[in-house]
């Protein structure tokens, strides 16, 4: 062979994987990019395909998708457990978009920055998104307040902890709010409760059964009220236009917890809940 065609050989070989990059897209979006530990993490991924070929991934179909998050470069955090298995297909011409949670499965426990890619392997070439920054912060504690749960019979006594967290995202500060097991170690959630605007602090009371009840201001003629159960799940919420009114949170005496209401406050749409 001579040397012009060898040199012509090569620039081809080298081509084909840069046209098949070219065709082969992803990208990676987080829903927030500064979070407490352990909030819930999700990332989008979109994957286009302007191959003639669907992309099966997973279900044996030759194609696999990833991620890689480090906390500092060439350096990948723990994992807390396996990778779920994820399947579904790129269409020829086509796109696929889905959400994955990563709090769960990625060690991001420790405040500090991190990065995070989505990567496709796909007839053993490599396709990488752009590299994403994430902040986990610790964010500032403006409340607390533990809470005895009854225990069932035969079972031991339990409490919870809910500590009220704010920081700053998206040029706004939010609201949020962990609840923990303090003698287990173990933290049941970590939600998200919405903007807050400063200038009041949010109000935090625990009724009768272990409940936290949760109310906060969200503009200045307006209030967000979260009921969150020990196991962290929303039990009520409820968003109140109060035309400048202050709101509070007060017991009755037998361990139920209620929003004080003047006569003009009126019910509005809640505010998403927890998010």
């Amino acid at each position: 062979m001579s040397l012009r065609r060898l040199a012509l050989a090569v620039l081809l070989a080298a081509a084909v994987p840069a046209a098949a990059r070219a065709q082969v897209q992803i990208s990676c979006t987080l829903r927030h990019t500064r979070v407490l530990p352990l909030e819930p993490l999700m990332a989008t991924v979109r994957i286009d395909n302007q191959t003639g070929t669907p992309i099966q991934v997973g279900d044996g179909g030759g194609a696999s998708l990833s991620f890689v998050v480090e906390s500092s470069p060439g350096r990948a955090v723990n994992l807390l457990r396996p990778p779920d298995e994820v399947s579904f297909t790129v269409p020829a011409h086509g796109r696929f978009e889905g959400t994955f949670f990563l709090h769960d499965t990625y060690d991001l426990r420790r405040p500090r920055p991190y990065t995070v890619q989505a990567r496709l392997i796909w007839r053993n070439q490599v396709f990488g998104s752009a590299r994403t920054n994430l902040d986990v912060v610790p964010g500032m504690e403006v409340a607390s307040a533990v809470a005895a749960l009854l225990p069932e019979e035969g079972a031991r006594p339990a409490r919870r902890t809910y500590s009220l967290h704010t920081l700053s995202r998206n040029q706004q500060e939010v609201l949020l709010i962990r609840i923990e097991d303090p003698d287990q170690n173990l933290v049941y959630a970590v939600h998200g409760l919405g903007r807050i605007v400063r200038g009041r602090p949010p109000a935090l009371r625990i009724d009768g059964e272990g409940n936290a009840h949760v109310l906060h201001r969200i503009s200045p003629f307006a209030y967000a009220y979260h009921v969150i159960g020990p196991d962290g799940h929303l039990i009520d919420q409820e968003g109140l236009s109060t035309e400048g009114e202050a709101l509070d949170l007060s017991e009755d005496g037998r361990g139920r917890i209620r929003v004080q209401r003047g006569e003009r406050v009126t019910p509005i749409r809640p505010p998403g809940g927890l998010r």
